[in-house]
């Protein structure tokens, strides 16, 4: 898989501020490691929705939906 050019090497977001992000290339490691995520995020996440913090996007396009949601999301951190 080809990974945008903005992708993180060292694992740091220079947009958000993440310090975890990683590149997982095995659909069976993603599929649990967002499962995972997910079940840590369930309670916390009406919260952000409710400040209207939290960005909602579908993904339909894969990789190619990328470039799409980078913006929504820096838009969302800036306003």
């Amino acid at each position: 898989m080809n990974w945008p050019s903005q992708f993180p090497e060292n694992g740091f977001c220079v947009d958000c501020g993440s310090t975890n992000i990683k590149h997982i290339s095995n659909e069976a490691v993603f599929e649990e490691t967002f499962k995972q995520y997910e079940e840590k995020c369930r309670e916390i996440l009406p919260f952000y929705q409710e400040l209207g913090l939290l960005t909602n996007f579908e993904v339909r396009n894969g990789l190619r939906d990328y470039e799409v949601l980078r913006q929504r999301v820096q838009y969302n951190i800036k306003h």
